[in-house]
């Protein structure tokens, strides 16, 4: 879905709107732009967030420190409850719940040459990231006899990528009316001047916005407005480079109808106390995901009188959300949060180059920031290895090599539990997606059943 753009201004409106905040350097090479040229870079003069501009200025010259005044998250539960399954499995057939998939990532930590998603990861087909994510909403709409939709939070830098690779790829077995693609937002970058700046003459330097403004996409793009006509109760968010995280999870859905949450998590204990995860905890009393580098050593380490982490829950970025939640936090301004980044820049001379080292600012909303939002809100504790392999860097941890091992991992416990009869050890293989979401004909043809001698086994 791409977004009607915003009405250029007037050269007269544009040179008024940037002498208003003394940025009237943006139109320095106005003279030599061609017609085309300019009127893009209007548009984007005509988009600029000016309130939006004087947060981010007013963030670097008072930054805000956020208060330390922690305690552990008490609402967490353990997962495998049958009935949540069978609740959820009901929800999901009724058309109650939709997934949304946040892809807006470029392979870039990975140096992989495209959007993330489009990734191989798979141990023996080496599927790519979104055909996996493709196949099992496939997959589940079998197991519910329901088509059930698959929306996709892209970028403006790899949307016309990501839809095209759909395109292709036939939808990877989904109907063209169960995908929706949409890009978030691009917002201004500010030197270390708090300046925005240009990346070439027609060109103002900006990066996509963070995952936090999903809310205010759906509601501003009247998908929300869609979904609550056609009965839309909860809505579940993933991200793409976890391809362990399961769209229509029923148990999960389930979980959130029993406890009557607004907000709900899929939540892992923390390895150590040195692992990079977000942790769940009461900031105030109100649930926040606070980074690791913000909880304090003495927290960080903290253990309870059985020896386990006092500070246990690790955030995987698997969320479910009640649709009246959505369309409140929409309306919220959440936190900035910024960065230094390397990104490409005008030299004085009229050339683009990037250099080595960070030379500005990037601004981001982050989707946890909704959380100290709601009351009813609880984490469903899942055992890691069903649960998490994110896809990050090239090198050391969350690599492929470390994804394709839990994939591989996480076929065998599947097969086994289906089956009832372990795998042989030394055999590499991969299911499809079918056994992630059995039929009872599938658990029928499987049952009791040994490995075929295959290294890509089909379920029905």
């Amino acid at each position: 879905m791409k977004p009607p753009s915003a009405k250029p201004l007037t050269e007269g409106e544009a040179r008024a709107k940037l002498q208003k905040i003394g940025q009237i350097s943006l139109l320095s090479y106005w003279e030599s732009l061609s017609l085309t040229q300019k009127e893009s870079l209007l548009r984007q003069l005509s988009s600029l967030d000016l309130p939006l501009y004087q947060r981010m200025r007013q963030s670097l010259q008072n930054p805000q420190v956020a208060t330390q005044n922690f305690t552990p998250f008490p609402a967490f539960y353990p997962s495998g409850n049958k009935k949540d399954r069978e609740k959820g499995r009901e929800l999901v057939a009724a058309g109650k719940c939709v997934t949304l998939i946040l892809s807006g990532g470029q392979g870039s930590r990975l140096r992989f040459p495209g959007p993330k998603g489009t990734c191989p990861v798979s141990p023996i087909k080496r599927k790519s990231l979104y055909q996996l994510v493709a196949e099992k909403v496939v997959a589940a709409s079998k197991q519910v006899e329901r088509e059930l939709p698959l929306i996709l939070m892209t970028s403006p830098l790899n949307h016309i990528e990501t839809e095209t690779f759909f395109v292709q790829n036939a939808f990877f077995g989904l109907k063209p009316n169960q995908f929706q693609c949409f890009y978030q937002k691009m917002w201004p970058l500010l030197n270390y001047e708090g300046e925005l700046f240009l990346e070439a003459p027609d060109k103002i330097a900006r990066g996509p916005n963070g995952n936090g403004g999903v809310f205010r996409r759906l509601l501003e793009l009247r998908i929300l407005e869609k979904w609550k006509q056609a009965g839309v109760e909860y809505v579940q968010i993933l991200p793409i480079d976890n391809p362990l995280a399961f769209p229509y999870d029923c148990e999960f859905i389930g979980f959130m109808e029993r406890y009557g949450c607004e907000a709900g998590i899929r939540a892992a204990i923390r390895k150590n106390p040195q692992e990079k995860v977000g942790v769940l905890a009461l900031r105030d009393g109100k649930l926040s995901v606070v980074e690791y580098t913000e909880l304090p050593h003495p927290q960080r380490e903290a253990r309870d009188e059985d020896g386990g982490l006092t500070y246990r829950l690790a955030n995987l970025g698997l969320f479910c959300f009640t649709l009246p939640f959505i369309e409140k936090a929409a309306l919220q301004t959440l936190p900035l949060h910024r960065a230094e980044k390397s990104v490409p820049i005008l030299s004085q001379i009229g050339e683009t180059h990037t250099p080595e080292e960070p030379n500005a600012w990037k601004f981001e909303e982050y989707l946890f920031d909704v959380l100290p939002l709601t009351d009813q809100c609880a984490a469903l504790l899942a055992p890691r290895e069903n649960t998490f392999a994110p896809l990050k860097n090239l090198r050391g941890e969350d690599t492929l090599e470390v994804v394709v091992a839990a994939l591989q991992a996480y076929d065998r416990k599947v097969f086994a539990q289906i089956s009832g009869i372990e795998p042989p050890t030394e055999a590499q293989f991969e299911l499809a997606p079918s056994f992630h979401y059995p039929t009872e004909t599938l658990l029928e043809k499987w049952k009791g059943k040994n490995l075929p001698d295959q290294d890509y086994i089909e379920g029905d």
